[in-house]
C-alpha cells in the first residue's frame, strides 16, 4: 500500500506504475494500492478533550500542556471517509507493507505516520 500526502501525488504514483483499477478513494494493479490522504486528515483534541467534563478558559491551569496530546480525525466528510478507505486498505490480507508517500520533509512524514498510527 502506497500512501501519497495529496490526491494529485496519488494519481501521478499510480499513472508511473500503471495503475488502472480504480476503487473508492484508491487505485490499484497487481502488485500496489495506491491511495492518499488530503493534507492533515487528523486535528488535536481541544482542551475538553483531556478532561472528564467540559472545562472553561478561566478554569483550565494555563499554560496548558498535555502530558501526551490527543488526536482525532477531523470534522469533515471527506476527510472522515477517506480515513475509512485507507484503515480498509491496510486492513486487506493482501498488504503486506505501507510505503510513505507524504511529501519530502517533517510534515509530510508526520501527515502519514499519524495516518498509520490512528488506524
Amino acid at each position: 500500500l502506497i500512501i501519497a500526502e495529496k490526491p494529485s501525488l496519488g494519481r501521478n504514483i499510480a499513472r508511473a506504475l500503471g495503475l488502472k483499477k480504480r476503487g473508492n478513494g484508491y487505485i490499484e494493479g497487481e502488485k500496489y494500492i495506491v491511495s492518499w490522504a488530503f493534507g492533515h486528515l487528523f486535528e488535536l483534541f481541544d482542551v475538553d478533550g483531556y478532561y472528564a467534563q467540559k472545562m472553561k478558559w478561566k478554569d483550565v491551569e494555563l499554560p496548558f500542556t498535555p502530558k501526551k496530546f490527543k488526536f482525532k480525525v477531523k470534522q469533515n466528510k471527506g476527510v472522515e471517509d477517506q480515513f475509512k478507505i485507507l484503515k480498509k486498505l491496510m486492513e486487506r490480507e493482501d498488504v503486506d507493507g505501507i510505503i510513505n508517500c507524504g511529501d519530502a520533509d517533517r510534515e509530510g512524514q508526520i501527515i502519514v505516520d499519524r495516518i498509520i498510527k490512528e488506524s
